[in-house]
């Protein structure tokens, strides 16, 4: 890659410094250089403009040590970073290169040596994608192939589990209620690259019928109460009375249930709530699911519905339990959408998050249920405007 080609965010809270090497860069061709003062500026800009890298300080106002390349990879792991530091610090470099930066150098040195460092890491990243994007085909073949055996050893511990095969003792219940959850995550796992597959050929199957919102709820909460329980979180809901029938398909609004569930239990702290909320109105019932967890940045709320990529979590950036494969939100927003929804997350840092989306409500004369044609490479205005 040419140096005139390079589009470069530059994190940089010192001027001076940010000043020289926008400067030097320029006289050695590389003249797209958007610099912001912060992490959090910085993450603004990923969902305004298309970069080639991140070159960021390890010292920010809102980031110190390796928390800038963290935050950066967490949301935009398909872009490369290179770290930049006042000192030669060989183990903070270890450390950022651990957790996913491509490379750094030391502030002072040669320009050439920058500049080359820039292109090497955009081009590693290229190729780090090309390899990634060759392996989907086979991870699809491998999670076909994992999908019945899975089945099989879930319905055999559910046996165990209710007492089928014989009574257990309270330790042995213990330890087949260990291993059918981690075996029920893994299943899930699959299901998500198996969607994400679909999704990526426009074959993601959406079958709308008519579905009970209520009950369907109060099924999917009573399947990860024990989630739950092991993770001291309460889970709680709420809904009128009277709640109109939607209009989706029932498995995959399950799903999106679940998986939004499980990532409210993951990231609620021990002894906080899960609350899940239904209202109708104007021709929708209304999802929402809230946790009393750390809650989304601003700058990340439509970031982490995209491929691949997930929110910064608490402040040590790693969620409970599992880190996931940030398939997850990608999945719920294509099957939302492609059932005439909406969805979206409100959060105040620090305060929770609130995920919410809608699901039209079922007509009064059913049609005969068809399968939705994916929406291909459309806008999501133009998307709307189809299903108007």
């Amino acid at each position: 890659m040419r140096s005139d080609d390079l589009t470069v965010l530059l994190v940089e809270d010192s001027d001076s410094d940010a000043d020289l090497l926008v400067l030097q860069l320029a006289k050695h061709g590389v003249r797209r250089v958007a610099r912001v003062p912060s992490v959090t500026d910085g993450l603004s800009c990923l969902g305004k403009a298309r970069f080639d890298l991140v070159v960021t300080d390890l010292s920010l106002p809102d980031a110190s040590g390796v928390e800038a390349v963290r935050a950066f990879v967490s949301v935009a792991p398909e872009l490369p970073v290179v770290v930049m530091t006042g000192f030669d610090d060989s183990d903070l470099a270890i450390e950022a290169a651990r957790i996913g930066a491509q490379d750094y150098f030391v502030k002072g040195t040669p320009i050439e040596v920058i500049v080359r460092k820039m292109r090497e890491a955009v081009v590693r990243e290229h190729r780090r994608l090309q390899i990634l994007e060759s392996k989907d085909g086979y991870l699809a073949k491998v999670s076909h192939e994992l999908r019945s055996p899975l089945g099989a050893i879930i319905g055999g511990l559910q046996v165990l589990h209710d007492g089928d095969a014989g009574d257990l003792s309270d330790e042995q219940h213990h330890f087949v209620d260990l291993v059918r959850r981690n075996v029920i995550y893994l299943r899930t796992l699959v299901e998500d690259l198996l969607d994400a597959e679909a999704i990526e050929h426009d074959n993601l199957s959406v079958v709308p019928v008519k579905v009970d919102a209520a009950e369907l709820v109060t099924e999917t909460v009573d399947e990860l109460s024990v989630l739950a329980f092991d993770a001291s979180v309460r889970i709680t809901t709420g809904m009128p009375v009277r709640l109109a029938e939607v209009w989706a398909d029932r498995k995959r609004l399950k799903q999106v249930l679940t998986n939004l569930l499980m990532n409210a239990i993951d990231f609620t702290p021990a002894g906080g709530e899960v609350q899940v909320r239904l209202e109708e109105s104007a021709g929708v019932v209304r999802f929402d699911v809230r946790d009393s967890g750390p809650g989304v940045r601003p700058e990340e709320a439509e970031l982490i519905f995209l491929k691949h990529r997930q929110g910064s979590g608490n402040a040590s950036g790693v969620r409970r339990g599992r880190s996931g494969v940030g398939l997850g939100l990608h999945i719920v927003r294509e099957i939302v959408e492609r059932q005439g929804g909406e969805v979206w997350v409100v959060s105040e840092p620090g305060s929770g998050a609130t995920f919410a989306f809608t699901v039209p409500v079922a007509p009064p004369e059913l049609p005969v249920p068809v399968s939705l044609p994916a929406f291909g490479n459309e806008t999501d205005q133009e998307k709307r405007h189809a299903r108007a």
